[in-house]
């Protein structure tokens, strides 16, 4: 679940706390604002030896199977209230949402993708895994 570094800290704990989150990755400069928090059970700096160790682990030995119903990705909205909302996505919606676009994205073999959209934004999920369909 993505989390905008640019909330202002007491949204971002109100996401950490209302998802239940209980591993954060973060970025320097973040990792103690974040572990400050009462809601995270364990913060993972990206450029720390936790991480590294983490990316040298042994792949899962056999893939899970979920159903369409289970939740791919978790999401909050900046809400009209001032306070997030949680919005799921299943993996049948995605996979919908995919089966969708994926007709009029035509690249050619030379063609680059560019990636722009902040990771707490929806679309960002399209612009990660199109080029790769």
């Amino acid at each position: 679940m993505p989390v905008n570094a640019k909330l202002h800290g007491k949204e971002a704990e109100y996401i950490l706390q209302n998802s239940g989150a209980g591993l954060v990755f973060t970025s320097p400069g973040l990792t103690e604002a974040v572990a400050a928090t009462e809601a995270v059970v364990r913060c993972v700096d990206i450029t720390g030896p936790d991480y590294a160790a983490a990316l040298e682990a042994q792949p899962v030995a056999e893939p899970v199977f979920r159903a369409p119903e289970d939740l791919a990705w978790l999401f909050y909205t900046s809400g009209t209230t001032g306070r997030p909302k949680g919005v799921m996505i299943t993996r049948e919606s995605y996979v919908r949402r995919m089966q969708l676009i994926l007709p009029s994205f035509t690249p050619l073999e030379d063609d680059v993708a560019l990636a722009w959209t902040p990771s707490s934004f929806t679309v960002m999920v399209e612009e990660m895994f199109l080029p790769i369909l």
